[in-house]
């Protein structure tokens, strides 16, 4: 991603002259480390995995959107990003707590099916590769249907714990 010219490291381009993304990689990097813990002890959807799902991981074409309903361990989930190549992950803690992540889209949402009422929302990160959670600062913003379902919007690079 970078290069060493003249004393001092510039960013690469690549084969069109452009940047590498490095702020992208990075804020990538970090949001993936907020989850660190749920990522390591968990076998994904894809790999037969009921507790951690993984919503457009290899973008296709050049859809201006991606929207997919998965279940995570017979909780209906559904991601929905309006920036084609942004990704969207969804752990199951525990029988009480989600974990929701997205990366490049500023506004994606999670809807949770019927999920009920949540007894919190909030942004953090777990503790290194432990299951100790922090709540970071600021407010998400969410919805409750009449049926229970719950719709949270998530900004780009975060990570959000939906708990029961």
């Amino acid at each position: 991603m970078y290069k060493y010219e003249n004393g001092k490291f510039i960013i690469n381009t690549n084969s069109q002259g452009k940047p590498e993304p490095v702020e992208e990689i990075r804020a990538t990097n970090h949001m993936l480390d907020k989850l660190s813990y749920q990522l390591a002890t968990k076998q994904a959807d894809g790999a037969g995995g009921r507790r951690l799902l993984f919503f457009n991981a290899v973008p296709s074409g050049d859809a201006d959107s991606f929207v997919a309903t998965k279940s995570l361990d017979g909780l209906q989930v559904t991601y929905t990003t309006d920036t084609a190549k942004s990704m969207g992950i969804a752990a199951l803690a525990d029988k009480n707590d989600v974990i929701l992540a997205s990366s490049r889209d500023h506004d994606a949402t999670f809807k949770l099916a019927k999920f009920g009422t949540p007894e919190n929302v909030m942004f953090g990160h777990y503790v290194g590769q432990t299951d100790k959670w922090v709540a970071d600062t600021g407010k998400v913003t969410y919805d409750v249907n009449k049926d229970g379902t719950v719709t949270v919007t998530i900004p780009k690079f975060s990570v959000v714990k939906v708990s029961r």
